[in-house]
């Protein structure tokens, strides 16, 4: 029997070209991919047959491997459609080939990014309790529970004035609020993802500055409980005093 040699060629990338030979294939630190083996050619000794970019196999093994010098990039190409050929050295020479899928699985190696922070928005101090706020937006290049995201208020948020929703990002109002104690919250916003091991977990942060609107919902109060005043009897017309009050709602 005559030995064989193998090689490989790319296909474009895409999972519908994709024959019944397929493997998922699994993080960077993990070099070899997979052995192919040839029954007619159990010694296969042809020079190495070498992809452009990212692979190669041994002709003698039939091992085929992510090059040292590259690393895989999910976020840029996910997938990959592998030609591998097996030739033997008979004459004339016969062939046979196919295909590999490999898909390059995520790993949590992108940081969430809060897209619209920092905010400033402005309400009034007399905007009812569950009422819109803020729609905090982020994103995460990564896939699957490395993109699920969490929102949370991490600081500013004095006493739980307001409650942001951990999955949507929508802030709301969480309690009456009253301009004339606290005119204006910092809220710092964080958003994280959720790998399988939380220790791993990447997280955003940013400002949200709310600033309340005052609306008159104070009386005038007068400065004195009680005024007394003395006028003589023969005053002209037009004599006064003077009496003082005072409000809090501002200038209004």
């Amino acid at each position: 029997m005559e030995a064989a040699g193998a090689s490989l060629s790319s296909v474009p990338p895409t999972p519908s070209s994709l024959a019944p030979h397929h493997w998922q294939g699994a993080p960077l630190r993990f070099r070899q991919v997979l052995k192919l083996g040839a029954l007619e050619a159990p010694r296969l000794n042809s020079s190495p047959g070498r992809h452009p970019g990212e692979f190669l196999i041994s002709p003698v093994e039939g091992v085929l491997r992510v090059r040292k010098d590259v690393e895989l990039d999910r976020e840029a190409i996910a997938f990959y459609n592998l030609t591998i050929c097996a030739r033997d050295r008979g004459v004339p020479p016969l062939s046979s080939t196919m295909l590999v899928g490999i898909r390059v699985l995520d790993i949590n190696d992108n940081d969430p990014v809060l897209l619209n922070l920092p905010m400033n928005v402005t309400i009034s101090e007399n905007t009812p309790v569950s009422s819109f706020v803020a729609h905090i937006l982020a994103s995460d290049a990564d896939s699957g529970c490395n993109a699920l995201l969490t929102f949370n208020i991490t600081a500013g948020n004095r006493e739980r004035a307001f409650s942001i929703n951990a999955t949507t990002g929508i802030v709301t109002v969480n309690r009456p609020l009253d301009r004339e104690r606290i005119p204006e919250y910092r809220l710092t916003i964080s958003v994280k993802d959720n790998p399988e091991n939380p220790r791993i977990a990447r997280r955003d942060f940013d400002l949200l500055l709310i600033f309340l609107v005052d609306e008159n919902d104070n009386h005038p109060l007068f400065t004195e409980s009680t005024y007394l005043a003395e006028v003589m009897e023969n005053s002209p017309a037009g004599a006064w005093g003077i009496l003082e009050a005072s409000e809090s709602s501002g200038s209004i």
